[in-house]
Parts: C-alpha cells; sequence; structure tokens
C-alpha cells in the first residue's frame, strides 16, 4: 500500500469518528451495493459501532491505525486499531477492526461485515 492510500484511508477512519454523532452522514459512508435490500431504511451499524468504540473521558473516540491489509478474495481492506488510551502509561487499551469496500466514489464501511465482527465481540 502506497502513502497516498494510507493517508486516503486514515482520512476515512477521522471521518467515520467525526460523522458518528450525526446519523446522516454516518449513514453516507456505509456501503449499499452489498446488500441491496438495505436501501430506504436506516442502519444499526452506527448504534451498535457507537456502542462498542469506547470514548475517553472527554467524550472523543481515540484510535491508531495498526494494521491495513487487503483480503482481495473478498474485496475488503481490513484495517486494525487499537481504541482508546490507557491514561496511567498512555497506551492503547482497546482493539477493534474496519471492514472496508471500495465503491466508485470511495472506501464504504461493510455493514454486512463490520455486524458480523460486531456480534462475535
Amino acid at each position: 500500500m502506497g502513502k497516498a492510500e494510507r493517508i486516503e484511508i486514515e482520512d476515512f477512519v477521522q471521518n467515520i469518528v467525526e460523522r458518528m454523532e450525526t446519523p446522516e452522514a454516518f449513514e453516507k459512508m456505509i456501503s449499499r451495493e452489498e446488500e441491496c435490500e438495505a436501501q430506504g431504511r436506516e442502519s444499526r451499524l452506527r448504534d451498535v459501532l457507537k456502542k462498542e468504540w469506547p470514548v475517553d473521558e472527554k467524550g472523543e473516540r481515540i484510535y491508531q491505525i495498526t494494521n491495513i491489509y487487503e483480503e482481495k478474495a473478498e474485496e475488503l481492506l481490513i484495517v486494525e486499531l487499537y481504541t482508546g488510551i490507557h491514561l496511567e502509561n498512555g497506551v492503547p487499551c482497546g482493539h477493534f477492526t474496519l471492514y472496508l469496500c471500495g465503491e466508485p466514489d470511495g472506501w464504504k464501511l461493510s455493514e454486512t461485515r463490520m455486524m458480523e465482527y460486531l456480534q462475535n465481540l
């Protein structure tokens, strides 16, 4: 993965964090190509993601990208994160994975894979 692609992914993850509090903006980040039946309904992904991705004492979602890799067979990009920061020593204290799929207008969250992952946490 080149530097430009990594920056694009980092920007996308930051957008997820910024848009998580706004349902309409967050919905635009979810892939609709993989699930045609999802058209016209609001995803549960935002609510589940907000619950599982912890916030710090200031109410901010802290994260650090630790790994990005492609799963070519399923045409996914998998982004592993450390979430939250342990205040005593500044070390990340949680682990989280995002599943992204490429669409003509850029990266989107793979709702199907994200919900499978979140149900298994």
